[in-house]
């Protein structure tokens, strides 16, 4: 529990998935975009804190609350560690400085932000190809999830919302950490990927997803 980033990695995964499969009222509705629009605000703020000196000392205490570290940096250093990917970015936009070299560079477990690190270790043209499909693979396992959801039986439905709900995890913990580095997380996604890729296959020939 004294981890901020699962936490809001998970709230935004179940929320997700409980908007595209739950059917309630307007007021419930609104509700769910409300707590969707509160982790949103979360995460830009903690992104644009450091521009504003000592004014984000109230931000800071709220993104500390359950941290031993120097409540100074409420990044507890993953700022400078995405400006060091920023400007290896800038030197090398197009095909970037290579896999996996900003580890060594830096001598660092990594940018602890998956999108700067692969735009500085992969340029532009990596950064394109890689998070774009993961984008694309998300929105078509959203169809296949409302596909299921609709017309299919609980277990098939269960998968996909399974495969969704670690798809949207690692997406938002990328921002925060480097899940396609851990070896853990990145099984994590590979499940959720192929649980998609294999019910994609599945109603290839049955409904239009």
């Amino acid at each position: 529990t004294g981890k901020r980033s699962p936490i809001l990695n998970l709230a935004a995964a179940i929320l997700v998935v409980d908007m595209i499969t739950v059917k309630r009222s307007k007021k419930g509705n609104r509700i769910i975009w409300i707590a969707l629009g509160v982790i949103v605000a979360l995460t830009v703020l903690y992104f644009v804190a450091p521009f504003f000196g000592d004014s984000r000392n109230s931000l800071v205490r709220l993104m500390e609350f359950s941290s031993t570290e120097d409540i100074e940096d409420a990044s507890n250093g993953r700022f400078s560690l995405i400006s060091f990917a920023i400007s290896e970015f800038r030197q090398h936009p197009i095909i970037g400085i290579g896999w996996g070299k900003y580890r060594q560079i830096y001598d660092t477990t990594g940018a602890h932000n998956i999108y700067f690190q692969l735009l500085c270790e992969c340029g532009i043209f990596g950064f394109v190809l890689s998070v774009g499909g993961m984008i694309y693979i998300l929105f078509r396992s959203i169809r296949i999830l409302k596909w299921t959801n609709r017309n299919d039986s609980s277990v098939e439905a269960v998968l996909m919302k399974c495969s969704v709900f670690i798809q949207v995890y690692i997406l938002v913990y990328g921002l925060f950490g480097n899940p396609l580095y851990d070896p853990n997380y990145m099984l994590m996604y590979l499940l959720g990927f192929f649980i998609s890729a294999a019910m994609s296959f599945r109603y290839k020939y049955i409904a239009k997803i």
